[in-house]
């Protein structure tokens, strides 16, 4: 993800480049905290926790 916003910073000339590469940080900062939310809370519904779990980490592309 970083080597996607790192190219985009480099089209810093073309202007929405660079306001798109902080939209895709800023969003990335959003899902974060989704995730450490569902995996530090307790949900009583642990399937539903679990399913945002897991559609966030595949949207950051990372490992379960």
């Amino acid at each position: 993800m970083e080597d996607i916003v790192s190219r985009l910073r480099v089209l810093n000339f073309m202007g929405p480049w660079s306001e798109a590469a902080d939209e895709i940080e800023r969003l990335r900062g959003v899902l974060l905290t989704v995730l450490e939310a569902c995996e530090d809370v307790n949900s009583p519904d642990q399937k539903v926790r679990k399913e945002i779990t897991r559609t966030v980490r595949k949207a950051l592309k990372e490992k379960e």
